[in-house]
């Protein structure tokens, strides 16, 4: 296992897109402690932030100290275990195809952003668009899971074509905005708009919405089977869903009217 310890908090965002243990499973303490990092108009060395002990050949990366201004950690990253004890900064593990992240702390915008698989795991906040589209591109989240224990901001999933987000806290506006495919899970409330230009897919929001959508309809009870099989899923993966969660009945709604209306959301079942 590789170990990071920050020793210099950076004055300015720096740009740590090259932080992965992948790529560095063939290089020796001297070549990774070499690898330049941007920070703001200055290349500085991957050493001049962090102490570095242990071997990278197993690909297992593990970094510990305040993170929130590096960008880009674990970005592409394609296989091998990725580790952070505190808080990481915006794009983590943008563009991921494989290999795990897990991250006990809080996180910024853009966590997993436009990644085609692999696992992340957040025991912590995150900020907006976690498993989103960047600016100008077609698709957001392609595949993978992402696990969320605590609270997202605005815009999960947006443009999202396939995948699993799960999250235990509330999420913000926009949840699955012009959503493609895949499933999201959000166990507290989200905020309005959810589903706005949903085309496929499935948002849960067993919490509630601060508004149905005027433009989804109401169709019937859902089948406690598939909440079954769901939550069969989701223990298997470590994410377990309450029983009063699973107890609860949920209506369906039909949408987004003003796309191709292929899409589902599922919010609790009003009270008489």
């Amino acid at each position: 296992m590789l170990k990071l310890t920050l020793k210099r908090q950076p004055t300015y965002p720096v740009e740590a897109g090259t932080i992965a243990p992948d790529r560095w499973r063939n290089l020796s303490l001297p070549q990774i402690g070499g690898i330049a990092l941007v920070h703001g108009n200055r290349s500085l060395r991957l050493d001049d932030f962090f102490s570095i002990e242990g071997d990278p050949s197993d690909e297992i990366l593990e970094i510990q100290g305040d993170c929130r201004l590096f960008k880009g950690i674990g970005s592409g990253m394609q296989s091998g275990f990725l580790k952070m004890l505190g808080p990481s900064g915006w794009h983590t593990g943008a563009f991921l195809r494989g290999g795990k992240i897990e991250l006990h702390g809080d996180t910024g915008d853009h966590l997993g952003s436009e990644m085609r698989g692999g696992e992340i795991r957040l025991f912590g906040n995150a900020g907006h668009a976690v498993g989103g589209a960047y600016s100008g591109s077609r698709h957001g989240m392609r595949g993978g899971t992402i696990f969320v224990e605590g609270n997202c901001g605005h815009e999960v999933g947006s443009k999202m074509r396939r995948g699993l987000i799960a999250i235990r806290g509330a999420c913000g506006d926009y949840l699955g905005v012009n959503m493609i495919a895949g499933t999201i899970v959000c166990l507290k409330p989200a905020g309005i708009r959810a589903g706005a230009g949903l085309k496929r897919g499935s948002l849960l929001c067993f919490g509630g919405v601060r508004e149905i959508p005027l433009n989804y309809r109401r169709s019937h009870h859902v089948d406690l089977t598939f909440l079954r099989l769901l939550s069969r899923f989701l223990n298997r993966q470590g994410f377990h869903l309450p029983p009063s969660v699973l107890q609860q009945p949920l209506a369906r709604y039909c949408g987004d009217l003003l796309s191709i209306a292929r899409g589902e959301l599922l919010l609790p079942e009003p009270t008489p």
